[in-house]
């Protein structure tokens, strides 16, 4: 009785079918309006523009494999979300390992099990420095 024919329950693929059709829908609807606001924007350089990107970057995020198809038309508008998406992703986990390695810091509990023998390492991860630059280089990356 399941409309395709591998197990799943229809109630299941009927879900997956509406939130495919309301994607979609939002895609072809509601994009085409952003990318003509972003070319009004850019024509009148709009300080706005920075908001609207961080607009569309939240909205299309689920929609990473699809960027491509659905802004066929504005091949610069595509680049340009690509590389804000990149680069939020970037700046996200930069500041988790940051988050991480100031929480290792603060921790009176934590202890190396290398720590007793005077280990190089358990000097190394207690360094501010050395953690300094491995959170700039993880950022580069």
């Amino acid at each position: 009785m399941d409309e395709e024919g591998d197990g799943v329950d229809p109630a299941i693929a009927r879900r997956r079918m509406v939130a495919q059709v309301a994607k979609n829908s939002f895609i072809q609807n509601v994009i085409p309006f952003f990318i003509e606001l972003k070319q009004l924007l850019d024509s009148k350089n709009s300080p706005l523009i920075g908001c609207l990107m961080e607009c569309l970057r939240v909205l299309l995020k689920d929609c990473k494999n699809e960027i491509e198809d659905i802004l066929v038309a504005d091949k610069q508008l595509q680049k340009e979300l690509i590389y804000d998406m990149q680069k939020y992703e970037a700046a996200n986990m930069k500041a988790t390992v940051s988050e991480a390695i100031n929480n290792m810091q603060r921790s009176k509990s934590y202890v190396s099990p290398l720590q007793g023998r005077g280990s190089s390492i358990s000097r190394l991860a207690h360094n501010p420095q050395v953690c300094s630059n491995l959170v700039k280089q993880l950022g580069s990356a």
